[in-house]
């Protein structure tokens, strides 16, 4: 597992990105902040396609902030699924 770091305004727009490699194409994509799901609302979008999954958050609010992870499952795989987590912190004026 990786961990990248972002930092981003309050009311601004993060696109955050996961690959998975490994395995056979089209896994299952997640992803998780806190240890809840994360799916679409008014606010976050998420978008997958093959390998590539897109997590965005539009006007961010500072509870935005936190720890985010991505996971890759394989339907018919019994590895352990691949993390991804991402930090997200509030930028300072």
């Amino acid at each position: 597992m990786t961990l990248s770091k972002s930092k981003v305004n309050v009311g601004s727009r993060i696109t955050i990105t996961c690959v998975a490699i490994g395995g056979p194409d089209n896994p299952n994509i997640t992803w998780a902040k806190g240890g809840n799901l994360i799916g679409l609302s008014h606010r976050t979008k998420v978008e997958t396609r093959a390998r590539h999954s897109n997590l965005t958050i539009r006007n961010v609010i500072a509870e935005d902030a936190g720890n985010y992870r991505c996971q890759a499952r394989w339907v018919k795989s019994r590895n352990r699924p691949l993390e991804h987590t991402h930090s997200v912190r509030q930028e300072r004026n």
